[in-house]
């Protein structure tokens, strides 16, 4: 009897390592924004990315599906990666709490950043967004959330501008 009662608790141990637990993705994970591999907006006074990375101050981004407004998220020197040349964003921006997609940065355009004296340093171009935003919505849909991070980490790219620049970018519909 001892055995049997054994061999029906090991049955029920094994069958329960088989049912996969929800994964969800984890809001701490971060983005990493790095330059694009295109040459630098045409200019001399362009910055270069290094410069971007280093005096960056904020990030402005807007989503016509939250109340037409451009949010900001600032850039704190804990966010500033110089070994990967890298502006690191929240994941937050990306994904809730509950580890569940959120369409606040994943929507956006104009994303651009700031430095002291509310001019533009850098933009991410509408098109990457646009590719960004079908690729890790598709991989979050199908459960790939090692996708989602690879996404995270290579998708969303910067070219150094000035405003002036960006202003004329857009103003032509080429931002």
């Amino acid at each position: 009897m001892k055995k049997l009662i054994l061999l029906l608790m090991t049955v029920a141990l094994f069958a329960s390592c088989d049912k996969k637990t929800p994964k969800m993705l984890d809001p701490d994970a971060t983005i990493n924004i790095r330059e694009a591999k295109q040459t630098r907006s045409a200019g001399q006074e362009t910055p270069t990315w290094e410069w971007v990375v280093r005096n960056a101050i904020d990030m402005r981004f807007y989503n016509s599906d939250i109340n037409n407004n451009v949010l900001t998220r600032g850039i704190g020197d804990h966010q500033r990666d110089f070994d990967n040349m890298a502006i690191k964003m929240f994941g937050t921006d990306i994904i809730t709490q509950q580890g569940e997609l959120s369409l606040d940065f994943i929507g956006a355009s104009d994303v651009v950043f700031t430095a002291i004296g509310d001019d533009t340093c850098a933009y991410i171009p509408n098109a990457t967004l646009r590719e960004a935003e079908v690729k890790v919505i598709a991989a979050y849909n199908a459960g790939n959330y090692d996708e989602v991070y690879r996404l995270f980490d290579n998708a969303y790219r910067a070219v150094p501008t000035t405003g002036k620049a960006y202003r004329a970018l857009k103003a032509e519909g080429k931002e």
